[in-house]
């Protein structure tokens, strides 16, 4: 007469063990794709970029530090924030065929007080560690109404861990011929001059009068 074995101890543990084998098997088979999927293409825009915004004359020249965010997102710091007369930039950029279009906006102000927002769009071509624009700018009212108050190009290269901090081959304050315009007894007044900025500053001038 044949006995029936009754699952001891040992049967038990068994069990256990290839119900925790079957399951790591099926969790790696899971990870599997995950982990061998490449990495993220970023894209070529994606960086710092030191950017000279030409004026009409050398004194309305200006210096900017343009952010590219992966992601769409895009931050500037300028050398206008000390006039007074607009804050930092935040924006959004996305890629178009061989082109970007980018777009950010920041406080305007006169006298110290919040007046509305400034809006810059820009065409951005990219040829390496190289990068130029073209711009419009608006002025936008608290009340929503926007007017064209500039418009023209911006240049840069992209900043790079190792490079000597020169900004787009021509240093703060130094002219094309090499002679020193940042004299430091000259300061104050070039702070107080007017920037005319983006346009933004000449068109402030108008709507005062």
């Amino acid at each position: 007469m044949a006995l029936n074995k009754q699952p001891g101890f040992g049967d038990k543990k068994m069990t256990r063990m290839n119900m925790l084998t079957t399951s790591l098997a099926a969790l790696a088979i899971t990870m599997t794709p995950a982990l061998a999927q490449p990495p993220t293409t970023v894209d070529p825009i994606v960086g710092t970029w030191v950017m000279k915004v030409p004026g009409g004359t050398p004194d309305e020249t200006f210096f900017a530090i343009h952010t590219f965010h992966q992601g769409g997102t895009f931050s500037e710091n300028s050398t206008l924030l000390p006039s007074l007369v607009e804050g930092p930039a935040q924006g959004t950029w996305r890629r178009e065929g061989n082109s970007y279009k980018l777009s950010f906006i920041l406080f305007a102000f006169e006298e110290g007080v919040q007046v509305g927002y400034l809006r810059v769009r820009c065409v951005i071509k990219l040829a390496g560690d190289k990068l130029d624009a073209t711009t419009e700018v608006d002025f936008i009212d608290p009340e929503g109404h926007a007017e064209v108050v500039g418009n023209g190009p911006f240049f840069g290269t992209r900043q790079k861990v190792d490079d000597a901090g020169s900004m787009v081959d021509v240093p703060l304050g130094v002219s094309q011929s090499g002679e020193n315009s940042a004299r430091a007894g000259d300061k104050s007044a070039r702070l107080g001059r007017d920037t005319k900025s983006r346009g933004w500053s000449r068109f402030a001038m108008d709507r005062r009068r």
